[in-house]
């Protein structure tokens, strides 16, 4: 091998090395790709076991949600959320359905970064926590879904498992989630967390570096020219 063909071997497997240690892409699961009805009860009718388990397959992994339902232009949100995913006591909804408190996300390989979208589905003011199997705890209260009964809440580390539960009652409870974002740019502070960039939804793999293709390409160049002499 050549000094010049040396030189530009370093150089493409540096530039590798660099790609493959870039942070994971962040990932937002929106939701908008599924649909149901607007009401717990249209979901669960005289059920025993209505929750659905979904499970979104993303450029950083899969993304299972359990222990609620789909809901689509549900009324009486603090916010414009066209696709949910939610639970609900079974005092409200009229049946046996018993979805889940807590509403649990699970991660197929670990994640930094998270942050989701809680919403209090109540017409009363209730607390609400959520938690990771790395120990992170955040709990917090919400208004009542006539007010600003939502906000956006995580962790700069998450591990593989998040819990969001309602604390204000066992047995009476209405909270929904939505936007679920990972591996995220953010900050933290005693305030709370921020994301340093916005998330669009993607799910693209990120394509070979427009340099360390370049790099490639003078080095098979090279060889060619190398043949020729």
């Amino acid at each position: 091998m050549t000094t010049k063909l040396r030189q530009l071997f370093i150089i493409t497997t540096g530039l590798a090395v660099l790609a493959a240690a870039k942070p994971a892409r962040a990932v937002l699961v929106n939701l908008e790709n599924l649909s149901g009805p607007s009401t717990f009860a249209a979901v669960c009718g005289s059920s025993t076991a209505c929750s659905q388990t979904i499970t979104e397959h993303t450029a950083g992994g899969d993304v299972t949600l359990d222990g609620g339902v789909i809901l689509t232009n549900t009324t009486s949100l603090p916010a414009n959320e066209s696709t949910v995913y939610g639970s609900m006591s079974n005092d409200y909804i009229g049946s046996s359905a018993n979805l889940g408190n807590p509403i649990t996300i699970t991660f197929s390989q670990p994640v930094t970064g998270f942050m989701v979208d809680v919403i209090n589905g109540l017409t009363t003011e209730a607390s609400y926590q959520i938690a990771d199997n790395l120990g992170n705890v955040v709990s917090f209260t919400l208004a009542s879904n006539a007010g600003i009964g939502a906000t956006t809440i995580g962790f700069l580390t998450a591990g593989t498992f998040v819990t969001i539960t309602s604390l204000s009652s066992e047995t009476t409870y209405d909270m929904l989630i939505d936007d679920i974002r990972f591996n995220v740019p953010m900050t933290c502070s005693i305030s709370g967390c921020r994301e340093l960039v916005d998330v669009t939804a993607t799910e693209v793999p990120e394509p070979v570096s427009t340099s360390l293709l370049g790099a490639r390409l003078a080095i098979v160049t090279l060889q060619r020219r190398r043949r020729r002499t």
